[in-house]
C-alpha cells in the first residue's frame, strides 16, 4: 500500500512537471523546491525503468514514453476529479456543453428551456449548433441531440421522439396558388432543406413525401435551398413557396396562423431526435438530469401527430376557406403511412 501511495504521489508530480515543461513551475504549484521535484521524477524513472524527460539546457522535453504516460494520466486524473465532484456535490452544478441541430434548438428547445433553468439553477448549459453527430472523444461536447437514425451502439442514447413530414406555406401563398383542396404543385416553388440530411440530397424530404402521397413534384419550377430548417420555414412564412415542414418544429407556427397546411398527409420522416453521449459519462448526475428532463418534456411528442387541432384552428383559415378535416375529407386517407 505504501508503495502504491508513493507511486501515486510521484505520478502526480510528473504530471504537473510535464504540463508545465518545467521543474521550477511544478515546484511553485506543488509548494516544493525544484530539487524535490527533480528527485521525485528521478525516483519515478527508476521505479518505471525508463526515462520520462529529456533534460535540455533550458527546458524539459518529454520522451516518447513520457508522452504516452502523460496522455494516460491526464484522462485518469480528469476522471478522478469528476468522481470527486459527483460525490461532493451530487454534481448538479457546473457546466454541460450541448450540441444541437440548429432548428431543433431554435424552434423546439428554446421555448421550453426555462423549465430546466427553474429546476436546475446551479447547472449551466453551453449550446453549440451542429447538424451531425459529434466525436465525443475529440470534440469539446458533453452531450448532443441528434436528428437521424438512432442506431448508435457505441454511444449512450436516450430516444426523444420521431419526426413527421408535411408541406407548409403562408396562408396568403396557399390562397394565391389555389391550394385550398387542390392536389397539384404545378406553379409552386419548393423550398428545400439539407439540415441533418446525411447525403445532403436537397430533394430528399420532398421526394420521400411525394412518393408516399402520390403527388408529382414540379421539377422544372423555381426552387430555393437552405442548409437550416428554421431559415426555410421563415422563407415559407414570407410567401417564398412551399417548405417541407418537420411537424414538431413547425406546429407552433401553424397554430399561430403564420403557416398553414395546404395538404393533409403527414408521413413518418424515418428519422428521430435522440439525446446521446459517451457511455463513460452516462450515469453522472448532471448528464442524467438533462436526459430525464428532456425525456419528460418530449413525452407528449411521441407517436403520430394529432392534426385535428391544427385543421380546426381558426388560424388555419385563408380568406374564409378553412383547412378543416370537415372540408377536406380526402385528408382521412387510410394509407397506413399517413395520418388520418
Amino acid at each position: 500500500m505504501l508503495v502504491e501511495q508513493s507511486l501515486l504521489a510521484l505520478l502526480h508530480t510528473f504530471e504537473v512537471a510535464a504540463r508545465h515543461s518545467s521543474f521550477t513551475r511544478a515546484a511553485e504549484e506543488l509548494h516544493l523546491t525544484q530539487g524535490a521535484i527533480s528527485q521525485r521524477v528521478q525516483r519515478l524513472e527508476a521505479m518505471l525503468r525508463f526515462k520520462l524527460f529529456l533534460r535540455l539546457s533550458r527546458r524539459l522535453s518529454l520522451t516518447a514514453e513520457g508522452e504516452q504516460l502523460l496522455a494516460a494520466l491526464s484522462v485518469s486524473l480528469q476522471h478522478i476529479n469528476e468522481v470527486i465532484a459527483d460525490i461532493r456535490f451530487q454534481e448538479l452544478r457546473g457546466t454541460l456543453v450541448i450540441g444541437l441541430p440548429p432548428a431543433f434548438g431554435q424552434l423546439w428547445l428554446m421555448p421550453l428551456l426555462q423549465g430546466f433553468k427553474s429546476q436546475y439553477r446551479s447547472l449551466d448549459l453551453v449550446f453549440q449548433t451542429q447538424s451531425g453527430l459529434p466525436d465525443f472523444e475529440a470534440d469539446p461536447i458533453d452531450m448532443a441531440v441528434h436528428y437521424g437514425r438512432s442506431d448508435m451502439p457505441h454511444l449512450q442514447v436516450w430516444p426523444l421522439f420521431d419526426e413527421w413530414l408535411l408541406p407548409v406555406c403562408s396562408p396568403a401563398y396557399a390562397l394565391d396558388h389555389g391550394l385550398t383542396g387542390r392536389r397539384d404543385l404545378r406553379g409552386c416553388s419548393l423550398l428545400h432543406c439539407t439540415e441533418s440530411i446525411e447525403n445532403r440530397d436537397l430533394a430528399q424530404e420532398w421526394t420521400q413525401w411525394s412518393t408516399v402521397v402520390g403527388i408529382e413534384l414540379p421539377h422544372r419550377n423555381r426552387k430555393y435551398v437552405f442548409n437550416q430548417h428554421a431559415v426555410a420555414i421563415e422563407a415559407a412564412k414570407h410567401g417564398m413557396g412551399l417548405a417541407m415542414g418537420r411537424w414538431h418544429l413547425v406546429e407552433p407556427a401553424v397554430l399561430r396562423g403564420e403557416l398553414t397546411l395546404p395538404f393533409t398527409e403527414a408521413i413518418p420522416a424515418e428519422r428521430s431526435y435522440s439525446l446521446c453521449c459517451s457511455r463513460d459519462h452516462a450515469q453522472r448526475p448532471r448528464y442524467q438530469a438533462l436526459a430525464n428532463w428532456l425525456r419528460q418534456v418530449a413525452s407528449d411528442m411521441r407517436g403520430a401527430p394529432q392534426l385535428d387541432a391544427a385543421f380546426q384552428s381558426s388560424s388555419i383559415s385563408v380568406g374564409g376557406a378553412s383547412f378543416s378535416c370537415e372540408t377536406c375529407p380526402e385528408a382521412l386517407a387510410t394509407d397506413s403511412r399517413r395520418i388520418s
